[in-house]
């Protein structure tokens, strides 16, 4: 991963990481289990539920659609931590201000 960010960025490419814990930390309120939040992604986005797949057992693998979730996770993640300008100001303005940082307001407010 880092090799591929450095040649992003020696193309001009702004790279962004987070960390699992991030992602976790961002969706707190809604769960912090890879279902409970792909459940929560699906509740909110209408067109992820069909590819929502049922609770796994413990004994069963994960299932193939669940990175969809983990996509979609991943840029609510990223949208949440945007800078959001306000009105009159260009593009100055504050980090996301619903605490904890909710990506489905964040998106919304990106619009």
């Amino acid at each position: 991963m880092k090799e591929a960010a450095a040649i992003a960025e020696t193309q001009g490419v702004e790279v962004a990481a987070y960390s699992r814990r991030r992602e976790r930390q961002v969706f707190r309120a809604k769960g912090r289990s890879k279902d409970a939040i792909a459940a929560s992604i699906a509740k909110e986005i209408p067109a992820f539920r069909p590819w929502l797949p049922r609770k796994r057992r413990i004994w069963e693998s994960e299932h193939h659609s669940m990175a969809i979730f983990e996509a979609a996770a991943l840029a609510l993640v990223h949208y949440g931590s945007l800078r959001l300008p306000k009105e009159g100001q260009g593009d100055q303005g504050g980090r996301c201000k619903f605490p904890p940082c909710d990506p489905f307001r964040r998106a919304e407010a990106l619009g």
